[in-house]
């Protein structure tokens, strides 16, 4: 997905260990924001790049150095040259801050 973001968007992935979450601001006295949660079942980085978005990044690859260390590109790949497959489960959830407390 493009970003309109003009924010270094690699800069902006954190490490997820359990879960990410965003949260509704309140606007009224007596309204109950509400927070969009999404748990993973493995360590990912992510981010909220966009008002309203979550994204988890599940395998970086580039095509060249990034000059971060490892002195070679990133590009984990099959037996057959295709990009690696991550299998991974997430648990969403949607919920009245008011009403019950977040995970």
């Amino acid at each position: 997905m493009y970003s309109k973001n003009p924010q270094n968007i690699t800069a902006n992935y954190y490490p997820i260990n359990s879960a990410i979450a965003i949260r509704e601001h309140k606007t009224l006295l007596d309204w109950h924001p509400r927070q969009f949660t999404v748990s993973n079942d493995r360590s990912q980085g992510g981010s909220s790049l966009n008002p309203g978005s979550v994204e988890f990044m599940q395998n970086r690859r580039i095509g060249a150095d990034d000059g971060k260390g490892v002195a070679e590109f990133l590009n984990e790949t099959d037996s057959e040259g295709n990009g690696i497959r991550v299998p991974a489960t997430y648990y969403v959830q949607l919920g009245d801050t008011k009403e019950r407390p977040s995970m």
